[in-house]
């Protein structure tokens, strides 16, 4: 059998693995655009925003503000202020006295009255670079290294209408006596780059630098989309063991992904608080955690004021009151207890890290000292770890163990945990821990209100009585079941392809499975796909590879019949006759848009024709919805050897298909 731009891998087994504030006026018929765009900022003034909006979006200096153009600077010019032909640019002001970002964005329907608008998108797969030009103000002082710190570049995923970064660049010390030309590539390997509706640019500062306002114009924001070769076919990576258990899989690579939140959070705010009650624990069990991440990958457990929102993934920050409990790695094996609080700090968590001593209980910004406890426990860090509140102020952490340490906690500030309080759990990579995962093997509470436990090891997915998913990439948020083997990955871009199994190579007659209804995540730049048991054919050894589907054929069944991949009929199962009585003449056939394999090709929306061989009324002609379609054919006689035939009008090329035989009885 002829495999097309594939690569295989072979597994041995029993042988001796920030979101979007405001509203998006995103409809189902985007209009996507694929050639070169540019922003050039020609058609504003100083006072009003120009045609194609540019708003601040998120932090710093405030959200959904317009950024006004300033017509005296132009990259056409080398100096601010020298250009006097209108034409203008974009002047960005960012404060950034503290640890803050900037992050602004344009979008591509360049609708002056709604920035929002994601009504026109572009398939980034189809462009090579994102490049701008950038001057800074003439008085700004230097970093350390001698330059303007770095600016990012990325778009606005129009999944999360969050930020998603490509990468970044570092803006020269020449930049403020001429225009810089700044360029990015596209990280195709990225998730959410077919429906892109416009371009983010991110100035921070939690690098240290700049910690004051700065001021640069920008230029010329140019998506280019030049002609460009077909990517190259995906190759696989060796098999990795899968965990059971609540898996937080550090799935976003990039400076963005290290405080990206993987957690659950309890789905309502009722009963889970610990205040007024004798004795409340929360406890639960680490079965899995990076290595050589020591004081780096967090796993944590919050306790956080009232219910998160939508946007909420930093409920430790964004939440005024919250408990921050972390367990991190040491640098001799075990594990490390951080017990933090802060009160009456909405968006901000300046009071979890502060040093300074306490002057009095309203002054949020140094009272009180953090941590309050640290549990150090050097022999182990995965096992259970608990936290337990008596009588409101007297807590307990304990570790792995036994080991415990006790201390009481301010009672003005426990008792703004009444409820309603939400629990949440997960983990936080902190550095550049991508590709790694932190597991969890349960959960529980005890002695509260709202007491419950969850045996993510015998979970076959989230449960939805105890959990919602709150992480800032959800995909990387899963529950393992019992029974899974291993994950397969291979690299992206992989538009087309799927993954099959087959138990051996060494035949004449090799059987592939595909396997495309597994539960599969995108991992740092490729696809993973869990393998359970009872998808391995193989006994002691099984091989995978990635192949190309593509829309070749259609496939027509009958009742009675079912797709089977791979096989030289592309189906299994009898035709079921149908009854004038019983059925009243009635048939649904399903029509299938398939590979030369008859491996179905989702996505396709092609108009088919339906006729018969047996005197039947036959249905008009109708599309396909994501590559299938059911069409009902009448007949109002008996007739024996009747076929249906489909034909694609859309393709005139695709091959019909015709079905097996059956019979029209009485």
């Amino acid at each position: 059998m002829k495999i097309c731009r594939n690569i295989l891998s072979r597994l041995v087994v029993g042988a001796a693995a920030l979101a979007l504030a405001g509203s998006a006026s995103r409809t189902q018929a985007a209009t996507i655009i694929s050639n070169t765009f540019t922003f050039t900022f020609d058609n504003g003034g100083a006072t009003s925003p120009f045609n194609s909006t540019w708003i601040y979006w998120y932090n710093s200096p405030g959200g959904n503000s317009p950024i006004l153009c300033d017509p005296t600077t132009d990259a056409s010019n080398p100096i601010a202020g020298a250009n006097t032909s209108g034409s203008g640019s974009l002047m960005v002001v960012s404060p950034l006295a503290g640890y803050t970002q900037n992050v602004f964005f344009g979008t591509f329907a360049s609708n002056k009255y709604n920035a929002y608008d994601f009504s026109v998108e572009a398939n980034m797969l189809l462009y090579s670079n994102i490049s701008f030009d950038i001057l800074v103000a003439s008085n700004t002082p230097l970093s350390g290294a001698g330059n303007f710190g770095s600016i990012g570049v990325g778009i606005i995923n129009s999944t999360s209408y969050g930020y998603q970064q490509f990468g970044s660049v570092t803006i020269p010390a020449s930049a403020s006596n001429s225009w810089f030309h700044a360029s990015v590539l596209v990280d195709k390997a990225q998730d959410n780059l077919t429906t892109v509706p416009g371009i983010a640019l991110d100035i921070n500062s939690y690098g240290g630098y700049p910690l004051f306002t700065i001021t640069n114009w920008i230029d010329n924001i140019s998506a280019n989309a030049p002609p460009a070769p077909p990517p190259p076919p995906p190759t696989l990576s060796p098999p990795q063991p899968a965990v059971v258990g609540l898996n937080c899989i550090f799935t976003t690579g990039g400076p963005n992904g290290a405080n990206n939140r993987y957690q659950v959070a309890t789905p309502s705010d009722s009963g889970y608080s610990w205040v007024g009650s004798p004795s409340v624990t929360y406890s639960w069990t680490i079965t899995a955690f990076p290595t050589n991440t020591a004081y780096s990958t967090q796993q944590h457990f919050f306790i956080v004021n009232g219910e998160p929102g939508q946007y909420d993934q930093a409920a430790d920050y964004n939440l005024a009151d919250c408990i921050f409990l972390t367990v991190q790695a040491d640098n001799h094996g075990g594990g490390v207890c951080n017990f933090r609080y802060k009160t009456n700090e909405a968006g901000g968590n300046g009071m979890l890290f502060n040093t300074l001593s306490p002057t009095n209980a309203a002054n949020t910004n140094f009272w009180p000292v953090m941590p309050i406890a640290s549990l150090d426990n050097p022999s182990a860090i995965l096992g259970t770890w608990s936290l337990t509140f008596a009588n409101t102020t007297n807590v307990t952490i304990t570790a792995p163990g036994g080991l415990s340490t006790n201390f009481n906690m301010d009672p003005v500030s426990a008792a703004l945990f009444v409820d309603p309080v939400t629990l949440l759990l997960g983990a936080q990579p902190n550095g550049n821990n991508y590709g790694s995962e932190v597991v969890l093997g349960n959960f529980s509470v005890t002695g509260n209100a709202a007491p419950f436990s969850d045996d993510f090891l015998t979970d076959t997915s989230l449960n939805p009585t105890y959990w919602k998913n709150l992480s800032n990439d959800t995909n990387g948020l899963v529950e393992v079941p019992p029974g899974s083997k291993f994950w397969v990955g291979w690299s992206l871009p992989a538009t087309g392809f799927g993954l099959q199994v087959a138990p051996q190579l060494l035949s004449s007659n090799i059987q592939w499975v595909s396997l495309a209804s597994l539960l599969t995540i995108r991992d740092n730049g490729q696809l993973m796909s869990l393998i359970a048991t009872n998808n391995l054919p193989g006994t002691n050894q099984n091989y995978f590879t990635v192949v190309e589907h593509v829309f070749t054929q259609l496939q027509v069944l009958l009742p009675g019949e079912t797709n089977a991949p791979n096989t030289p009929t592309g189906k299994t199962g009898t035709p079921n006759p149908v009854s004038l009585s019983t059925d009243n003449g009635l048939i649904n056939c399903t029509v299938l848009a398939v590979d030369n394999h008859w491996n179905p090709i989702p996505g396709v929306t092609d108009t088919i024709n339906i006729t018969d061989s047996g005197g039947g009324v036959d249905p008009n002609n109708a599309a396909l919805v994501n590559g299938s379609g059911v069409f009902t054919v009448y007949y109002g006689s008996t007739a024996s050897g009747v076929t249906i035939t489909a034909t694609d009008v859309t393709t005139p090329a695709i091959l019909p298909n015709t079905s097996s035989q059956f019979n029209v009885v009485p």
